[in-house]
């Protein structure tokens, strides 16, 4: 009886009615999440989930996931080769037997040296074992990554002569040893020699296969970077690999070109030489001046394909480049092809800046003018570039200019044909040595109907504005931009005070000058938009500017 009131008895017995609700409630839960959509997911579509998540917490979540988990191959397809300074993941051995055969994602990252055994869980371990035992699997890789030091090429390469059925993509990258050009930098001919029917991205850095090899055939993602000096020596190797790749949809060079020492040859016509890409949909060049405008020439591409360009120039002041060179071809700077009864309405944006050497960047956007704002997208205060992943951008062009190569820039100006441009954007650096390019850009770009004008400083307007002006000097009596709609004029100083008022009544006397002369004409500019610090001395003029423009819309701070 007295037991009863014994309290920890009581207490004893209420932690048993406690733990056995609490297996009840556990047991009606099992059994509601039973009925539940989210149980009765096919054992694909979960295994595709998982393909999302990290495979050692999944299986640790309920018995029903551990064992859709262990029963799905492609959860354990991806396998990570690393030797280092960290050590070897456990989980190389334990993948490769749990993915049973199904097509493999191997990445093989050697940094150092392999005849050495690591240490994993008190049992010791070869490297060079754990190693062939991935690239035996060679039959059932899909996707291989391999960067490796020099010396342990040759190691890999000899696992790797065997038919690859299932290889789609291959990434090779040495590393150590300085590039000597000489024929051991070559991937032997047995690499991958036996069949690979499946393959189509292929990307090699600092290294190069034989030409002659038949991996190159059905290759349609191309990516050369890097490649040693001596391992292809004239444009006419490379021509010769291109034109055996007709299947060709995207091709990348980052300082892959052979070197040339003239550039007499700089954007001529190549006749029967000309390599046809026909399914080119991305060209992505990385190199120097003269070995770009040496290879360029060559190639023909669909006006649809995307271009992107980084440009050093390597030459001294004393180098001399053709007369009427341009930094592009003239069809990449062309109209877009129309398409069925819809022309093609084109945004052109050209940026400078100096910075020692003068570096320009030109974007070129084809799409429906009232899709014109979503192309840019703002990425600081004073600049606005294209979005990289923007379907309508299509060229894409930075050059890194010394003063020799600053006549190729206006010649390319010069060269620009295009019908239809919705927004043409000057981002200008100081004012310009030499002849006013812009009236050329104006003449190519005649049914321009938004032009943004940005600067630093107030100065470096001046030649724009002036060449608005149809009453110009040494100008033609035709109206420059006549369809123009939108001006949008964007002026930043660094500290605005009264050492800018003369600069900046200058700017407001020229353009009162400029749309009095195209009012005149009947050519009334409908809207202009002052932006920025600078503008501030145009707050006195804007009822002024308002006889002369329809619209009037003042941002200045």
């Amino acid at each position: 009886m007295a037991n009863i009131f014994n309290p920890d008895i009581q207490i004893s017995m209420i932690d048993a009615d406690v733990a056995l609700l609490h297996d009840q409630i556990r047991k009606l839960h099992t059994q509601r999440n039973s009925f539940t959509r989210t149980c009765s997911i096919p054992q694909e579509v979960l295994a595709e989930i998982f393909s999302h998540c990290r495979c050692n917490v999944i299986m640790h979540v309920c018995k029903h996931w551990r064992e859709v988990a262990l029963s799905a191959p492609c959860l354990w397809s991806t396998v990570v080769f690393h030797h280092g300074p960290s050590p070897l993941s456990p989980w190389t051995d334990l993948k490769l037997e749990r993915s049973k055969h199904s097509p493999l994602d191997l990445e093989v990252h050697v940094e150092e040296a392999l005849d050495k055994v690591v240490r994993r869980e008190s049992v010791q371990v070869s490297v060079e074992e754990t190693l062939v035992k991935a690239l035996r699997q060679l039959p059932h890789i899909r996707n291989l990554r391999i960067t490796c030091l020099h010396s342990v090429m040759p190691f890999l390469l000899q696992h790797l002569t065997g038919p690859a059925p299932k290889l789609e993509a291959l990434h090779v990258c040495r590393k150590g040893r300085e590039q000597s050009g000489g024929n051991e930098d070559f991937i032997s001919d047995a690499f991958l020699a036996e069949t690979t029917p499946l393959l189509r991205a292929l990307s090699l850095e600092h290294c190069m296969i034989h030409l002659n090899s038949p991996i190159w055939s059905n290759v349609e993602t191309l990516n050369l970077a890097y490649v040693p000096e001596g391992l292809m020596n004239t444009t006419q190797e490379l021509l010769s690999l291109l034109r055996n790749m007709p299947a060709l949809h995207i091709l990348k060079l980052v300082e892959a070109l052979p070197r040339v020492t003239s550039a007499s040859s700089w954007f001529t016509k190549r006749g029967q030489d000309v390599v046809s890409l026909p399914r080119l949909k991305k060209l992505v060049i990385t190199d120097i001046l003269t070995a770009y405008g040496h290879f360029m020439p060559y190639l023909d591409i669909p006006p649809t394909a995307r271009v992107k360009l980084h440009m050093e120039d390597a030459s001294d002041e004393t180098f001399e480049y053709p007369r009427k060179a341009a930094l592009l071809p003239e069809s990449i700077l062309a109209a877009s092809p129309q398409v069925g009864s819809i022309s093609p309405s084109h945004t052109l944006k050209i940026e400078g800046e100096y910075w020692g050497a003068s570096r320009w960047c030109i974007q070129l956007c084809c799409e429906h003018a009232d899709c014109q704002a979503a192309c840019f997208k703002s990425s600081s205060r004073y600049s606005t570039y294209a979005h990289p992943d923007h379907e309508g951008l299509r060229t894409e062009a930075h050059f890194n200019l010394n003063l020799a190569g600053f006549s190729l820039l206006a010649n390319t100006f010069r060269m620009i044909s295009l019908r239809d441009v919705h927004t043409l954007k000057l981002w200008i650096p100081k004012t310009i040595d030499g002849p006013s390019p812009w009236r050329d850009i104006f003449k190519s770009t005649s049914r321009v109907r938004r032009l943004i004008l940005s600067a630093i400083g107030v100065m470096s307007v001046y030649d724009v504005i002036r060449d608005l002006d149809p009453e110009g000097p040494d100008l033609p009596d035709d109206c420059p931009l006549p369809d123009l709609s939108e001006l949008h004029l964007e002026l930043h100083v660094r500290h605005y005070n009264s050492r800018n008022l003369p600069s900046g009544t200058k700017v407001i006397s020229l353009l009162q000058r400029a749309l009095t002369a195209r009012a005149d004409l009947g050519v009334v500019l409908p809207k202009l938009v002052l932006d920025g610090d600078a503008t501030v001395m145009f707050k006195e003029q804007q009822e002024t500017l308002s006889g002369l423009v329809q619209e009037v819309v003042w941002r200045g701070k």
